[in-house]
């Protein structure tokens, strides 16, 4: 069940919702998307530095949905998560090892959002919408470290890419 928007990047929000009575007990999760911290993970090209501040977002978005959902066992999940292309890769990389291991310490499963579109195949660096991570075409990974980040975050070291 989605709250408006689907929101899950704004504590603010997220408080106003509701979940609706379950007729089936324990049949009902939280679904949200989180392009958080918002100015890095989506925006235009002004932020393109994951820092201190974006952790601080992150360990407040994801200690909301723990305190209030899934440490009162109801399921969330993150329907849709990214960071969008801006030529910052290794700064993407600290972003999916941090979010990723934030929503593993939440019980929060994660979607990774992907439309396909990268920098180098055309997209457009200041829309903040280059959410690629799949070639479908080639069957392979744009952005291969971004991936094994999220798996270690994930996996831990038992995780290998073979």
């Amino acid at each position: 069940v989605p709250g408006y928007a689907a929101s899950g990047s704004d504590n603010s929000m997220l408080a106003l919702y509701t979940m609706p009575t379950d007729t089936a007990t324990d049949k009902l999760i939280l679904s949200a998307h989180a392009y958080s911290p918002y100015a890095f993970a989506m925006s235009d090209t002004t932020d393109t530095t994951f820092d201190s501040a974006d952790k601080t977002s992150l360990d407040s978005i994801f200690s909301y949905l723990k305190t209030n959902y899934t440490d009162k066992g109801i399921g969330v999940v993150m329907g849709e998560a990214s960071a969008s292309d801006k030529n910052n890769l290794s700064d993407r990389v600290a972003w999916s090892t941090y979010y990723f291991t934030k929503a593993l310490e939440s019980k929060i499963p994660v979607v990774l959002w992907d439309n396909m579109v990268t920098v180098d195949n055309g997209g457009n660096i200041e829309s903040g919408e280059c959410h690629g991570y799949y070639n479908r075409n080639e069957n392979t990974w744009y952005f291969p470290t971004m991936i094994e980040a999220m798996m270690l975050a994930v996996y831990g070291e038992s995780y290998t890419s073979d």
